[in-house]
């Protein structure tokens, strides 16, 4: 079997998975979890997340929003930023609709 010695603080996990060839891969995930402080302050996270291994969803699968994606997966050609918050009507004034935004990076 196949291990990994993870020396980091955040989680890692692996998995043998076949490509769309049918040639075995040997998959290795490193997932970090942050924490973004109310003065904009990024530290690391003192849960740190395990890595997904299937898709999640906030209810039934198909009909619901889908949370999470499988991290393990053969071909991932960038990085994932996944955003939990929760979004307050300026003075608290009930709303219908309320724009925001999120932004990594410049």
């Amino acid at each position: 079997m196949l291990q990994i010695s993870n020396l980091t603080p955040f989680q890692a996990d692996r998995a043998i998975l076949l490509d769309k060839d049918g040639n075995q891969v040997w998959v290795v995930v490193v997932k970090a979890t942050y924490h973004l402080d109310d003065d904009g302050t990024v530290r690391l996270h003192d849960e740190q997340e395990p890595v997904c291994h299937a898709p999640v969803y906030a209810g039934e699968p198909g009909q619901s929003s889908l949370l999470r994606e499988s991290e393990l997966v053969v071909d991932h050609p960038g990085t994932d930023v996944t955003l939990n918050a929760t979004a307050y009507a300026p003075g608290g004034v009930p709303m219908t609709t309320l724009d925001v935004t999120a932004a990594v990076g410049q």
